[in-house]
């Protein structure tokens, strides 16, 4: 085990963006706890990136136990005003005709 994210940095990455370091940096200043993503978004991406954030969830799944043991999360769309709207992104059939592209 290393002693330090530097160690763990300087024996593992050879070159790194130091403003994408770790999760705490993405999620930057927010208080969001979780992260949401349509599958939508997801499914939208090139096939080798899907393999790899799968592959990273499967690691996760084998490193932590981190499933509810009862109950399960429900995530819904609201708008500036804390009022439900329709999510576009919400139907996994259909919300890829829905994601846009930069």
């Amino acid at each position: 085990m290393w002693q330090s994210l530097g160690e763990y940095v300087n024996k593992n990455i050879v070159e790194i963006n130091i403003d994408h370091l770790d999760v705490h940096h993405w999620f930057e200043l927010s208080y969001a706890q979780y992260l949401t993503i349509p599958r939508s978004v997801l499914e939208a991406m090139p096939l080798k990136w899907q393999l790899t954030f799968v592959k990273c969830l499967e690691e996760l799944d084998e490193t932590i136990d981190w499933r509810p043991k009862e109950g399960r999360y429900w995530v819904k769309l609201k708008d500036a005003k804390g009022r439900y709207v329709k999510d576009p992104l919400g139907d996994y059939k259909y919300g890829a005709a829905n994601v846009k592209r930069k």
